[in-house]
């Protein structure tokens, strides 16, 4: 895959509030004592499956909600839902990985270093409308910052079945810039049951990079969750 045009936009949340929508057993990874939740546009010009590309499901848009969580002490991402703006790849994802896609309608715009983007999804009408401006370059993020803790995740949760699972990703370090959010207007992250009580705390741009996912495998120990 190739992910282009990339945002991180986070809020604080107070751990209870997330771990009542995570599966028991399932616990919030924590930064300075907070959990984050965070909204995820970007594009995906380039999609490969084992080198090939699947016509209808090759290049699209996409937006994610996600939490963090750690698991046998392995840090990974909770996706709450993923909107994609591919009927093939949102019914291929579900049967293959159990992720909760949903097809949406996407429109993305780029003039110079400002991009807009609107997603609607289709089954129930929630919608996001961004703008954001990229700047400038910001040093590398280093381990124990915040900037490495909403970034830098090399593997996926979650649950299939009675087991939680783990995928592996593998991707370079993000190369992030500076990010002005121009307006937000979101239901995507109350549809996930968190309603934010103010802006966001963390607002991140990022340059395109290509990443690798692998398939999932039981978490070891985790029988019944």
């Amino acid at each position: 895959m190739r992910w282009h045009d990339l945002l991180f936009v986070h809020w604080r949340v107070e751990p209870a509030r997330l771990r009542n929508l995570l599966p028991p057993g399932v616990e919030p990874d924590l930064h300075d004592g907070a959990g984050w939740i965070g909204l995820v546009p970007f594009t995906m010009p380039r999609v490969r499956v084992l080198g090939l590309a699947i016509p209808g499901a090759h290049a699209f848009h996409e937006c994610n909600v996600r939490t963090y969580v750690r698991i046998d002490g392995v840090p990974g991402v909770w996706f709450f839902s993923l909107d994609a703006a591919s009927r093939i790849a949102v019914r291929a994802a579900r049967i293959t990985y159990g992720l909760p896609y949903h097809h949406a309608d996407i429109a993305l715009n780029r003039e110079a270093d400002r991009i807009t983007y609107r997603v609607r999804r289709r089954a129930t009408g929630a919608t996001a409308e961004l703008g954001w401006q990229v700047g400038p370059a910001l040093p590398a993020s280093r381990p124990g910052s915040l900037e490495w803790f909403l970034t830098e995740r090399y593997c996926l949760y979650l649950n299939r079945g009675s087991r939680v699972c783990r995928g592996r990703i593998w991707h370079p370090r993000w190369r992030l810039r500076e990010a002005r959010l121009l307006y937000l207007q979101d239901q995507l992250v109350p549809a996930a049951g968190i309603i934010p009580d103010s802006p966001p705390q963390s607002v991140l741009a990022a340059e395109p990079v290509d990443a690798h996912a692998w398939r999932l495998r039981p978490c070891e120990g985790r029988a019944g969750l």
